[in-house]
């Protein structure tokens, strides 16, 4: 659905990712029998593996006059489905959150990393989960004055030494109260273990992610409840459909492309290619 390739690796670097991504990019774009449509979102999933896509098209400037269209809808029966559509990050809730400046973690490390942009001077980022760090680090290495408040009362050794390394001070067993401000986010009051207010001009929040199992749900299969990561991931598939990455629960790169790997074989295989991987 987005304008590139690459899901989170646009905008959560890791070393070599970036190059990884583009030699992917360059591979499918070179395969004549691949069709990649970026901008494009599955709506909805039907009997007999049918498909309706929604293709947009403003960045083209359509012209009505001449009959163009700013968006196609697409009908399409496909023979086997891989369905690897993510996770969405979930927000935390406190007094005061919609004020502006105050964004999803991811967000802060997409303005960083994708665009290029500073988003603060002085962030304060509220979590319950490590891959909120990861923002953390990304703008400290960018100079902006960061704080965390972890609302679990016990934190990974290696992320604490980290932070400590960037000068990003951590307040385990802490949460954000209240966010302040005028007409944006001022300041946070923290409560917990550590109750202090912090003067910041950003706030990233980040309460654990949840897989996109919306699809896996139109086949009338019930999500199921997985107590490790406290959410929903797909309850089953029907025969003809596979699926891989974050959407089943399996965070790390690493893992989420095996895995993606293994469902492309498998999805092949019931195609009518070669052989299922073992």
């Amino acid at each position: 659905q987005d304008s590139e390739l690459g899901g989170s690796l646009l905008w959560c670097r890791e070393p070599g990712s970036e190059d990884w991504r583009k030699s992917i990019v360059a591979e499918l774009a070179s395969l004549s029998h691949v069709s990649c449509r970026t901008r494009t979102t599955v709506q909805g999933l039907y009997d007999s593996n049918l498909t309706v896509l929604v293709e947009r098209r403003e960045h083209l400037n359509p012209d009505p006059a001449k009959g163009q269209p700013r968006q196609v809808l697409i009908s399409l029966t496909a023979k086997t489905i891989v369905m690897a559509a993510g996770v969405i990050e979930r927000p935390l809730t406190f007094g005061d959150n919609d004020r502006p400046g105050i964004l999803l973690a991811s967000a802060l490390q997409t303005y960083a990393n994708r665009y290029a942009v500073v988003p603060a001077q002085r962030a304060v980022i509220a979590t319950n989960n490590d891959a909120a760090y990861a923002a953390a680090f990304d703008l400290a290495a960018l100079g902006t004055a960061v704080t965390i408040a972890d609302l679990r009362a016990s934190v990974s050794g290696d992320l604490i030494a980290r932070a400590a390394n960037l000068g990003i001070a951590v307040f385990p067993g802490t949460g954000v109260a209240e966010a302040e401000g005028r007409k944006m986010v001022e300041r946070v009051r923290l409560a917990g273990a550590h109750a202090a207010t912090i003067e910041c001009d950003a706030l990233g929040i980040s309460g654990g992610w949840s897989p996109a199992v919306h699809l896996t749900s139109h086949g009338a299969i019930k999500p199921r409840w997985d107590e490790k990561i406290a959410a929903f991931v797909p309850g089953g598939f029907m025969a003809s459909h596979f699926g891989a990455g974050a959407m089943m629960g399996t965070f790390g790169l690493a893992s989420a492309v095996a895995e993606g790997a293994a469902a492309g074989a498998k999805a092949a295989s019931f195609a009518g290619f070669g052989k299922t991987m073992p």
